[in-house]
Parts: C-alpha cells; structure tokens; sequence
C-alpha cells in the first residue's frame, strides 16, 4: 500500500529551465530518484531542487518537469502531489473529528468499523464499511442504510469524505474543542470564515505573549537596517464591523469579502495578528515584505494569507498579515508549506 504525501514547501518561486532532452524509454514521469514509480522521496527532492538545496541532472530535470513546461519549478510540485493519489486507501485506526457542512462528529475507527457522536446533539451510531480503491461502502446501523462513498487522503494524516449526497466531511486527528463560543483545533484558537468569535470575545490589545514575540522580531529586522510596526493590530467586534460595512459600501459585498472579515470573523479581534507597516500592496515585495516571509516563523508567526491560496484561507495575499501560533507552531505550519487551514483539515467558507 502507498499513502500520500509527506508534507513539503509549495512556494512560488520561478524555478529553472533546462535544455529539453528526451526521457529514456520506459522511463517514469516523475522518477527522479530511479526507483521505477513516481513517489514521495522524489516529491522531497524536487521540493529540495525548487528551493535551490540540490541540484539536478539533464535526466532528473526532464523527470520532474511534470508539465513539460521546460521548467522545474512549484507547479511541478502541484502536479506531482494529485499524481500521488492512494493505491490501496484504508481507513484509519483511532479517534478523528469529522467536519462537513451539516457540524462536527467525532469518530472512532477500527478495524472495519467504528463509531460517531455529533457535537451539538450527543447522538450517535455504529457503522461497517467495506473499501476498495477510494470507493468506500458505509452501513450505518444496520446494512439497509448504505451509502456509496468516496475516501480521498489529503496527506498521510488527514482526508475527506464525500458521501453519496455530496457532503464533503473532512477528517482530522485534532480535536475540535469549543468554549465559551469560541473554536480551538489542536489547541489552535481559529478565526475565518467558517469559524467565528463571539460580540464579546475582547482580549483587549493584543496578547501580551504577542506583542513580546513582535517586539523581539522588530528588534532583530532594525539589525538588518529594517523597520516593522504594527500598523493594525487588535479590532473589536464593533470596529470590525464598521471597517467591512464601509468596505461594501465602496465594492459590493463580494469584493470586500476577498479581503476584509465580516465582524466575529477577523483574526484581528483574536488579539494574535498583525498587519505590518501597512495593509495594501504597496507592501509586496519590499525588503520588509521579504525579510517577513523569510523570517517571521522564527518568532512564532505565519503569513496567513499567502499567494496563490485565496479559494483555501478565503482571503487574497496579503504579505503583510502575520498570526501568532508560538514558536513551536509556527515552524511546523512554514516547514509544512501550508496553509493554517490546510495544516488542520479545515476550511474558510461563510456559511
């Protein structure tokens, strides 16, 4: 059996070209290390070559252009992660929390079986399932209530459901924790689109472990002859909602959504984000910008909208909006080259 994907950088950097040759007959498209299949330890060394750690041959160059673009580079990368798709998919043995549109269950599998309780009603069922390839056959308490499903892993940790009706159930090891109205996943306090905070939440400023870790990174930057503030910080419920109700006056509701949370959605009221310097995109690209992206995962921060991710975090780039998750976190989710979402299994749609 081959799982996918061991968790790897997909940036958009412009990769390289090289000189076209042809692929040796019977050769694998994405074989880069000459093992006979397109893997995961060839996803690694394509990941290491886009981020200029290693070099290539002529021969591993034309195995890794995935697109024949005459290029290596991250869309490669993109390519090569759908070509890894389960062989032989199982499920796992263990507890995960369940989220779809229709709430959160919490499962227990075993081997050809297990159990759900949904969060908001205490109710639950036993079922059976039967697996072959992706397509999975569920009998929930009994086998005259089947579904015909399908299982698709998003990485070696975490994947989806899509029932017979369409639901799409996303399945994650961590657990989702609600108090006082407000989502913890993992441990993970999560404002976006899909997860709200209450008119009341009010840490009143930012964290104070925030705006320590910020100092400590404003420090460091000025070493480098560079200058970071916090230009926007903490927002309340009500200013929030001032801010994005002025916004659709200007552009219509469908733009601000793009770039500004509807009030009780904003990281901003969190207490843990930032928008350095400025907040337009004016800010792409200067050596703060740079230096931000390079380094802000060193002081527990992420870039929580990055390029390229607008249908997953719901929000356009925005290089300037750091969130804090603590050091440890923070290295995990950049190492992982992933979004916060896509980290935890979750998504960022309005309801």
């Amino acid at each position: 059996m081959r799982k996918i994907i061991s968790v790897i950088s997909v940036l958009m950097l412009s990769g390289s070209l090289y000189a076209g040759s042809a692929m040796a007959e019977n050769a694998v498209a994405g074989d880069v290390n000459g093992d006979g299949i397109c893997g995961v330890a060839d996803l690694n060394l394509v990941n290491d070559y886009v981020l200029g750690k290693i070099q290539f041959s002529e021969n591993q160059c034309y195995s890794a252009d995935m697109n024949g673009d005459s290029r290596v580079d991250s869309f490669d990368l993109v390519v090569m992660r759908r070509k890894l798709t389960v062989a032989d998919a199982v499920l796992p043995v263990g507890k995960y929390t369940g989220v779809s549109e229709n709430g959160i269950r919490h499962y227990t599998f075993f081997e050809g079986g297990g159990n759900y309780i949904d969060d908001s009603t205490g109710m639950g069922s036993l079922f059976a399932w039967e697996i072959n390839g992706n397509n999975i056959t569920v009998h929930i308490s009994s086998a005259e209530n089947t579904t015909n499903d399908v299982i698709e892993w998003t990485d070696e940790n975490h994947f989806n459901i899509v029932w017979e009706d369409g639901t799409v159930e996303k399945f994650s090891p961590n657990r989702v924790e609600v108090i006082d109205g407000v989502t913890y996943i993992d441990g993970i306090l999560i404002a976006n689109k899909s997860y709200g905070l209450p008119v009341n939440y009010n840490p009143n400023g930012l964290t104070a472990e925030t705006q320590k870790a910020f100092n400590e990174m404003a420090s460091d930057a000025s070493k480098d002859g560079l200058c970071l503030c916090v230009y926007s910080g903490f927002r309340s419920y009500i200013y929030q909602q001032q801010i994005y109700n002025n916004y659709v006056s200007l552009y219509g509701q469908v733009t601000a959504d793009t770039f500004s949370a509807r009030a009780g959605h904003s990281e901003h009221q969190t207490g843990l984000a930032i928008d350095v310097n400025c907040a337009d995109d004016s800010f792409d690209g200067t050596p703060e910008a740079l230096w931000l992206a390079e380094n802000s995962w060193k002081y527990g921060f992420i870039i929580r909208y990055p390029k390229g991710k607008q249908d997953i975090t719901g929000y356009k780039y925005e290089p300037w909006h750091v969130r804090y998750l603590g050091k440890e976190t923070a290295e995990k989710v950049y190492r992982s080259g992933l979004t916060l979402e896509e980290y935890l299994g979750i998504d960022s749609v309005y309801k």
